[in-house]
């Protein structure tokens, strides 16, 4: 059985044979995320796909890409993840992330402490006030590309 919100939301989509990712068509974020009012009230696409296909999404998680293409809604490249899992996700695809915590003296600090041997990452992360995925991806040059 279908809705008419449902319906508004497969109207909304290309489905292109031997291609994996479903497209968004309507509109999107700054970020291209797809974007629909569903029962009243905006929420990104791939959010409402993942519900329609999986259920309901639990409090303070998020559901990733494992496309990486924020406009696709298939139900087969989402996934649930924690804030935690959202960033290593982010992290591992070597996507740009960067703390407003920190100016480029204390990415220097950092890179320059740890390389020293005597301080580990998560003494660094607490010392600095980011995660130790920060840490990591600052100390791979993953971010923060100076």
């Amino acid at each position: 059985m279908t809705t008419p919100n449902i319906d508004r939301f497969w109207n909304k989509i290309l489905i292109i044979p031997f291609h994996d990712c479903w497209e968004w068509l309507a509109g999107k974020d700054k970020n291209g995320y797809g974007k629909i009012t569903f029962n009243a009230k905006e929420t990104r696409a791939h959010r409402l796909s993942y519900e329609i296909h999986y259920g309901v999404i639990p409090n303070g998680f998020f559901v990733c890409h494992k496309c990486d293409n924020p406009s696709c809604v298939n139900p087969k490249h989402l996934f649930l993840g924690s804030p935690l899992d959202n960033m290593q996700d982010m992290i591992l695809k070597g996507r740009k992330i960067t703390s407003p915590k920190l100016s480029k003296t204390s990415v220097k600090e950092i890179r320059h402490k740890y390389a020293q041997g005597n301080i580990s990452q998560i003494k660094l992360a607490k010392e600095y006030g980011v995660s130790q995925q920060v840490i990591s991806a600052i100390i791979l040059y993953k971010i923060w590309h100076q």
